[in-house]
């Protein structure tokens, strides 16, 4: 819908926005923008906590290496985004779910004392 309300403002020979973040902000205003940003960057903590929880314990090897994968490919998406609108993509939330299923790994394996997850 953004093409639609941006030959609206700007005349008829708009195409489409070129990032996400204008894709959300057309589209869902100021208000959806914000939780965009804030749902991003509270993915990314997420991860980063996760890698920290892991890199504390012994069997937390494979955990704090996914947190980092997630947390690095989390950081390439916020900048990705920046130059491609692919803000109703898939990729995103593949990453945002992953960094909340990692978070609950990494608070399972502490819970039961460290115990290798599998």
């Amino acid at each position: 819908m953004n093409v639609l309300a941006m030959n609206e403002e700007r005349g008829a020979t708009w195409r489409v926005v070129h990032n996400v973040y204008l894709q959300y902000g057309v589209e869902l205003g100021l208000p959806g923008l914000i939780l965009f940003v804030i749902l991003l960057a509270c993915c990314i903590r997420k991860a980063g906590a996760t890698r920290r929880m892991a890199a504390g314990t012994e069997s937390g090897g494979l955990l704090f290496h996914l947190a980092e994968a997630v947390q690095i490919s989390l950081i390439a998406f916020a900048v990705a985004a920046l130059f491609h609108p692919v803000g109703y993509q898939f990729y995103f939330y593949y990453l945002a779910g992953l960094a909340l299923g990692l978070e609950a790994a990494a608070r399972a394996q502490n819970a039961q004392g460290g115990a290798t997850l599998v």
